[in-house]
Parts: C-alpha cells; structure tokens; sequence
C-alpha cells in the first residue's frame, strides 16, 4: 500500500499533464512553473523604470503553461474571425500571413481567445454576462468608442481554453523560465539577449540577435541612425525571422507590443499574481516592445500600456493556455 501511495501522486500528475496536452499545437512551448522572489536585482540597468513584474517582495506562483512560439499572425487571425485586414495607415503597415496581426485592441484578443477554443471544442476562458461566446457579447468597442458601458469581462482561471498571458507569465517567459531562474540568462536585457550598456539604451546592436526595433528595422542590423517611417524596411517584420530565446520563443522583444491580460498599473509587493485589479475598460498592460521603439523599450521588463478600445500599428497579441 506505501508504494501505491507514493507513486499515487505522480501518476495524478501525468494524468493531468496528458489531459491538459491534449490538442496542444506544434508551436506551444511548455513552460515549467516557478514561485519566484521579487528583487531589486531583477531590475535593469539599476533602473526602476525597467524593474518589471517581479518587484522588491513581490513573491509569485507561476503555474505551468502552454505559451504560442509567435505572435498571432495575420492569416490565423483571419481564420477565426473571418476577416483581416485593415487598412493600412503608413508604408510600414505590411500584409501578408507571416506578419503578426495588428490594429487590434484588448476587446479584440480577448474575442479571439474565446472563438478558437470554440473552434477547437474548448472551454473559453472570458465571460461576459455569463455567455462565453463573443457572438453573443453584441459589438466589440473600439478606438474611441468605449465609454465603460459595453460590460465587463471575466477571467475563469480554470478553463483550458486560449487567453492571454499575465504580464508574470510574459516576462517568466520572456526571460527564460524555470532553467533561466537565477542564472545569469534571467538578467539579459533582452529576450534571448544581453546588453553591455551600463544605461537604458537607445540602440544595441546586441539585439539584433533576436529582435526588431527602431534602429535595425530596414536591415536587420543596427544602422547608426533611427529608421524612418518613410523608408523601405520601415515596420513590422515577419515572425520568426530573428533568433528565439532559450525557450524557442520569437520576437519576445520587439516587432510588436503584446497585449497582456493584467489592468496597467504600479506594481507594488501586495499586487495580486494575475496583476493590478480594474475593469475590461480599464488601461491594461503590453509587453515586449515593438519596431518603433528603441532598445531599451524592447527589454524584458519595459512595461506600457493602452485602454482596452484602443488599437496601434504595432501592437498585437500572442497566446497561451494553461497546462494544470
């Protein structure tokens, strides 16, 4: 009986570990957990603009989970909602279905979540007056359109369906995960990079490894000045074309912000693990930065934000799923 009790354990957990990778697409990473020690070591550049998710005593519990390798590209977002693309606004705004998806706001992403764990027989994540289903929510707010009225959007934590990752999750991932933790990676600047700048820097050529920014837009390598809008090359960049991190993930630094699920907001020592509390039309959080921004917008702990309605030329989305 004591050997069936001991193994009893882990056989429950390879169990829900088999149920949970069920229907888990090629390009899902597995991310390994962690409970992890805020620090002001985890800080950048001494920095406490650049300090991140994990703050001075801020302890957090990630549970292991499915992250996407890419940012949502264009063809699979116009799969699920059945139509992509909106006019392009300036000579960087590309099409094409390796280019991620963006002019989409937070209402956006969170439809899409829903409507592809629908599609793959799922459990949506977000509700909205009790229907999972965005079909059913009316029209979706937009730039300018949103004045809190539409409803709020809640988050059921055990659904196994698609969502967006909390800003802990982007930057555990971003940094690495579980075998970066505390090990000279989880301090690179840069996801799958590090920079020797002793301050924030506006270009690095150290990032040219894995990421697109302002400065290395048009060629992939840091030219000596700031890529300008009109010139060719200017704009996001099709996925997987720079170097992953060592988790295999791409363009966790730069091409485009990410939509995270977390309210934007000043992350204290008490601030929950899912982030600072709000409404749907509250500002929420992006991560990553993207080709319009310098370099040190592209670290792993640069934060920024936007209101739910509001939709830019270089912010898209990227998706996990939980694995518990």
């Amino acid at each position: 009986m004591r050997k069936i009790s001991i193994l009893l354990p882990v056989l429950l957990s390879f169990v829900c570990l088999f149920a949970y990778s069920e229907n888990i697409p090629e390009d899902y990473i597995y991310v390994t957990g962690n409970t992890v020690k805020g620090s002001e070591i985890n800080k950048l550049w001494n920095d406490k603009d650049y300090a991140g998710s994990f703050v001075e005593g801020r302890n957090i519990t990630i549970k292991d989970f499915y992250i996407c390798n890419h940012e949502v590209t264009q063809q699979e977002y116009g799969e699920i909602t059945g139509d992509y693309f909106r006019n392009p606004f300036n000579k960087g705004d590309k099409v094409g279905n390796d280019y991620p998806v963006f002019y989409i706001n937070w209402y956006e992403a969170i439809a899409y979540c829903n409507l592809l764990s629908i599609k793959e027989g799922l459990t949506p994540c977000y509700i909205k007056e009790g229907s999972r289903n965005p079909e059913e929510w009316g029209e979706l707010p937009t730039f300018w359109g949103d004045d809190g009225s539409w409803g709020d959007i809640k988050w059921d934590k055990t659904a196994n369906g698609y969502r967006l990752p909390t800003e802990a999750e982007w930057e555990y991932a971003a940094r690495g995960g579980y075998d970066a933790y505390g090990t000279n990676q989880w301090f690179y600047a840069y996801s799958g990079a590090d920079s020797y700048e002793n301050d924030p820097p506006e270009s690095d050529a150290e990032l040219d490894k894995t990421g697109w920014y302002a400065f290395n837009t048009k060629t992939g390598i840091t030219e000596s000045k700031e890529i300008d809008k009109d010139e060719d090359g200017y704009g996001i960049q099709k996925i997987k074309s720079k170097q992953p991190n060592s988790l295999g993930l791409y363009d966790m630094s730069g091409n485009v912000w990410e939509w995270c699920w977390d309210c934007y907001g000043v992350l204290k020592s008490d601030t929950p693990d899912i982030g600072v509390s709000g409404s749907s039309y509250d500002q929420h959080s992006e991560r990553g930065g993207s080709f319009f921004n310098p370099a040190k917008r592209c670290s792993v702990t640069a934060r920024s934000y936007a209101f739910s309605r509001d939709s830019y030329n270089n912010l898209g989305f990227r998706l996990v799923r939980n694995a518990w």
